[in-house]
């Protein structure tokens, strides 16, 4: 099942020039997909598509996401959780303010929150909203 959410997220949501290596190393080699989203965030996503966010509080990022507490999401990171499906709830807990880059997928597809290595200050987060949604 997972290759389905992979392959929607990169279809959705990477830039176009970026898809075909995103996906080989999301499938294949997924470290050095979930390292990119530390240092190289700007570069992998559909930059008209992300909107930059200036709060990370849990409910308006839920509200952004169309995403209930308890709504199925596929997790890209770089620890424990990656390639695992959580409730957002749980996900937004464990992942957010943890310093390394990330992706929240929720199930429903059409949009995704993400937030890149904590260099200084607070990580820079985005949503990205498929285009026609």
């Amino acid at each position: 099942m997972s290759r389905d959410i992979i392959d929607l997220f990169v279809t959705n949501f990477i830039s176009k020039s970026k898809r075909e290596r995103s996906l080989f190393e999301l499938t294949k080699k997924r470290a050095a997909f979930t390292n990119k989203l530390n240092h190289q965030l700007l570069e992998l996503f559909e930059v008209s598509q992300l909107i930059r966010l200036d709060s990370s509080d849990q409910g308006f990022v839920a509200a952004q996401l169309k995403a209930s507490s308890k709504t199925p999401c596929y997790i890209i990171s770089n620890d424990a959780l990656d390639d695992t499906i959580i409730e957002f709830d749980t996900a937004f807990e464990k992942l957010v303010g943890n310093g390394l880059g990330f992706c929240i997928v929720p199930m429903h597809g059409n949009v995704i929150y993400t937030e890149g290595e904590q260099i200084f200050g607070s990580s820079v987060r985005y949503i990205s909203i498929r285009q026609g949604v």
